[in-house]
């Protein structure tokens, strides 16, 4: 049997205590037994409780990583979390798609870190070439919140979706109930719903950059879309259960 683990890339922010972004993206994936490379589009001053500022890394610079790492590698899958704007991300994806229209690519539209401000980011930074985006990305993983501002109910027929119910209860549309924990996966107009399996969830930092590299790390496996779903919403509940304090244990 081969010991070979396919590799994963995972392109956003650097987060110094771990606990999100490109290193907790890393995390996920080795405890899935693959191979985690990253791409760095920013870096963050904060902890898992405290967001002071962020610092964009340059286009170019991105690009470059990228660049080496398909050169290098040949991955097929990607998870794209923390960017600065529309025209990098689409940037972003679109090298991607050059480099192989096959690959796989997640994007979880975070809009800001939990503790930071609200003019720390432009919520609406995404607004340009957003149909593009959605056009070219394989499964867009917003919570609740980032759907309601990026999206709408019709966009569920044009894209596939991995809703997070984490931590917020509000949600734009009523055939969605608001149950904290609940997820959705939508897939060619088809609603499957994701319960919690534990009563009490501990509230954690960066769940939704885990959940979302655990999604795409399970289908780098070979599961599809739907049992990926159920393992990565297991996963990152192991992780939400596993100590009483911000940071997650990935083992």
């Amino acid at each position: 049997m081969s010991n070979k683990r396919t590799y994963c890339i995972c392109i956003g922010g650097f987060d110094p205590s771990g606990g999100a972004g490109v290193v907790a993206d890393v995390k996920t994936f080795e405890q899935l037994r693959l191979i985690g490379l990253s791409v760095l589009t920013s870096n963050t001053i904060q902890t898992e409780d405290h967001f002071e500022k962020v610092n964009w890394i340059n286009e170019q610079t991105i690009l470059a990583q990228l660049d080496l790492l398909i050169e290098r590698y040949t991955p097929l899958f990607f998870k794209i979390g923390l960017v600065e704007n529309a025209a990098v991300l689409l940037r972003i994806i679109q090298k991607i798609r050059n480099y192989n229209t096959d690959a796989v690519i997640v994007w979880d539209p975070v809009l800001k870190p939990t503790y930071a401000s609200d003019d720390a980011f432009e919520i609406n930074r995404f607004d340009n070439d957003l149909t593009e985006i959605k056009r070219l990305v394989d499964w867009i993983t917003p919570n609740t919140e980032e759907f309601s501002t990026l999206f709408s109910r019709e966009d569920f027929t044009h894209a596939s979706f991995y809703l997070k119910g984490g931590h917020t209860t509000s949600l734009d549309f009523k055939e969605f109930k608001a149950i904290v924990g609940r997820d959705y996966l939508i897939e060619n107009g088809k609603v499957s719903i994701l319960n919690p399996k534990v009563d009490t969830l501990l509230k954690k930092h960066g769940t939704g950059c885990i959940l979302s590299s655990a999604f795409c790390g399970y289908l780098a496996l070979g599961f599809p879309s739907l049992k990926a779903a159920v393992r990565a919403k297991h996963y990152v509940t192991e992780r939400l259960i596993s100590n009483s304090t911000l940071l997650s244990y990935h083992k």
